[in-house]
């Protein structure tokens, strides 16, 4: 399991890049911050470690926003783990129904 997955199933809210599978992996129970791929490796990594902070400090500043990604976070847990027992299930009737 991927430490955003482990955040997600421990209820906590994570601020995360919108780049790769973790859009999919995070759904809506996470907080995805855009990314330029020059900031990177550009002079503006400041700038991009100044929105995580801008995040995170909204979360920890505003319990309501904190909750209601919490709430997501769980909701979304939930969906990941059902359609992972239900594809386990699928591929062990797959392989032994041979």
């Amino acid at each position: 399991m991927n430490s955003h997955k482990k955040r997600i199933a421990y209820i906590i809210p994570v601020v995360a890049n919108r780049i790769g599978g973790i859009p999919e992996a995070l759904g809506r129970g996470g907080i995805l911050v855009d990314i330029d791929q020059e900031r990177l490796s550009g002079p503006d990594l400041d700038g991009l470690a100044q929105t995580y902070l801008q995040e995170a400090d909204r979360l920890l500043s505003e319990p309501e926003h904190y909750q209601e990604f919490s709430r997501l976070a769980r909701l979304r847990a939930q969906e990941y783990q059902s359609a992972q027992g239900a594809l386990s299930r699928q591929n062990y009737e797959k392989y032994f129904s041979r």
